[in-house]
């Protein structure tokens, strides 16, 4: 028919030779096309390789399959999910796989192999084969020691840990002075499917043990391979004992505490001797002792607390028609000088009032009040000097500040004391002292002297000069708030701060501290069955010490190797913990 077809479309187009010509092409054309054969469909389907990529998933090394005729076998390591794993895999040229109808790229597609699954991989001619890839866990050799810590509470009681330093196999892990190290919660981290024994005993973490010397752990790998680790306890106790027992034994002190912190951090806190002889009770880091004169740098933050607030200001008049107290004191007319007195000459002492000689009325005529001190003062007593001249270092002069922050408070100086200072900086044991070992507060220790009775005097009438009582824990907490660093929130301003204790050349003493070139800053304080020192320092350390043993004529050097203790214990220390113990 095509053939015919042909013909009549040549006859009735061209001339009989023509039609000749394509006649023989179209039956060539015939001959050929009926001689030639359609090539086969491949029929390859095999998967030639099979494999989870480190590239590709979470794990740590390639893992190959093993071929064995349509069953693939593969081994990933214990650890490793199976349930979005990505195989790559070769296969036969023009094949497609699929696993449950969803095509398969190499590397790309994700399948979940915690159960057998079946590759279907198809022919280019439509036939069919299937294999089966089984994952199997293999067991862990993982066996590492990731962390190492202590679980404890601060001295306020917060929670809080000390972290372990790694080296190879071997950890050191400082030690709080205040726990027991013989039973102590430990918390570690380790590999996964891992157990850990101590002495060949099962540990958990929570768990307490003995660390008062080196332990070995034992970690365990889920293949049952072994690790060793070595975990040192460390502490700060050995040199800080050898240098405060040292000082102890030398003055024959009853008892004493020391804190030290670093980047406003409590580091070390403890307590030394007894706080009651007669009962033997210890002193603690918690119990209370009179601070005597380092009192006066408190006063000097609340006065500058009310100066931030605008109650007052440096240069307000103490005495007469413009003063603060008026003419309560003394009254008109005043002898020469006393109503040029301001509160900086207060605070720099500086204001020419009686100092702490043979004849300091703050401690004599104890059945006086604080009152009748000062009007006795103002009344009878001449200046040292013209207001804002000389330094003469006074007790009055703070007592007097402390009526100051009474008149611009309207509170007592202990109340506006809590209310200010101690209930924002969380240091609200620090109160006024009483005068018998009967009106002794909660924890406060008794004091002790080798000539007069500590409670021969009236302390509670010398608050805002040397009446208050702390611990040494609760004067660095309250320390770490006006320093100026910047870890934990002053609650006073930078300027206000660089105020009260700007650098005095002639005297080396600012607004309530002693300062020298280097901006340190401190204080000492000294009353009979009393001494104590605060000091903070530019490079971040602060310390507190604080005995119940003093006497008002010590020798220089009993003050000298007072001073010379913290700077002793720096210098002996070449490593300090990280944990924040307040």
């Amino acid at each position: 028919m095509l053939l015919n077809f042909f013909i009549f479309v040549i006859k009735s187009t061209y001339s009989l030779q023509a039609m000749k010509h394509i006649f023989a092409i179209v039956v060539l054309y015939i001959i050929v096309s009926s001689c030639q054969k359609e090539e086969p469909k491949s029929a390859a389907k095999d998967l030639l390789t099979f494999s989870f990529k480190q590239a590709n998933n979470a794990i740590d090394t390639d893992a190959e399959g093993v071929i064995i005729g349509k069953e693939i076998k593969i081994s990933l390591p214990s650890s490793v999910a199976l349930n979005n794993l990505k195989a790559t895999f070769t296969s036969s040229p023009l094949a497609t796989v699929t696993v449950n109808g969803k095509n398969q790229i190499s590397g790309t597609t994700a399948n979940d192999f915690t159960n057998p699954v079946t590759y279907k991989v198809k022919a280019e001619d439509g036939s069919m084969s299937e294999y089966t890839v089984t994952v199997s866990k293999v067991p862990s050799a993982e066996k590492q020691l990731t962390g190492f810590f202590v679980n404890f509470k601060t001295f306020s009681g917060a929670p809080t840990i000390s972290k372990a330093k790694a080296s190879g196999n071997n950890y050191t892990i400082f030690m709080p002075p205040h726990i027991n190290p013989k039973s102590v919660k430990v918390i570690f981290t380790t590999s996964l499917k891992t157990s850990v024994s101590l002495n060949n005993k099962p540990l958990v973490s929570n768990d307490s043990i003995d660390l008062s010397a080196p332990i070995t752990l034992t970690v365990i790998a889920e293949d049952k391979s072994t690790q060793n680790y070595t975990i040192t306890p460390k502490s700060v106790d050995q040199e800080v004992d050898n240098l405060v027992n040292a000082f102890v034994k030398k003055y024959d002190i009853t008892g004493l505490t020391f804190a030290i912190s670093n980047q406003e951090k409590l580091m070390y806190a403890k307590g030394y001797g007894y706080a009651d002889k007669a009962n033997n009770t210890p002193v603690t880091p918690y119990s209370l002792f009179r601070i005597a004169s380092v009192s006066k740098p408190i006063t000097a933050i609340a006065v500058m607390k009310l100066i931030e607030d605008g109650k007052l200001s440096l240069d307000d008049k103490v005495f007469g028609d413009n003063g603060i107290l008026g003419n309560k004191y003394g009254g008109k007319p005043y002898r020469n000088g006393y109503e040029n007195i301001t509160v900086k000459h207060l605070l720099e002492h500086t204001a020419g009032v009686a100092t702490n000689d043979g004849n300091d009325p703050m401690f004599s005529a104890f059945n006086l009040t604080q009152d009748q001190i000062i009007e006795n003062a103002v009344k009878n007593r001449n200046l040292y000097a013209t207001p804002g001249t000389k330094y003469y270092y006074s007790n009055l002069g703070y007592c007097m500040l402390g009526r100051i922050i009474e008149k611009v408070s309207g509170m007592t100086y202990e109340q506006y004391l809590q209310k200010a200072i101690f209930e924002p900086t969380g240091t609200d044991n620090i109160q006024l002292t009483g005068n018998t070992i009967a009106n002794r507060k909660e924890n406060e220790v008794v004091y002790y002297s080798q000539t007069n009775s500590p409670y021969a005097y009236n302390v509670a009438r010398m608050d805002s000069h040397g009446g208050l009582i702390a611990s040494s824990i609760d004067l660095l907490k309250l320390i770490s708030h006006v320093d100026g660093f910047n870890t934990k929130p002053d609650i006073l301003k930078p300027e206000t701060i660089a105020t009260m204790t700007k650098y005095n050349a002639a005297n080396g003493y600012a607004l309530g501290w002693s300062v020298n070139q280097a901006n340190y800053w401190w204080h000492t304080g000294l009353l009979i069955g009393t001494s104590s020192e605060l000091v903070r320092s530019p490079s971040g350390f602060s310390w507190a010490i604080i005995a119940n043993y003093g006497e008002l004529n010590s020798n220089d050097q009993y003050v000298t190797d007072l001073d010379n203790l913290g700077w002793n214990i720096i210098s002996a220390i070449k490593d300090w913990p990280e944990y924040d113990l307040f």
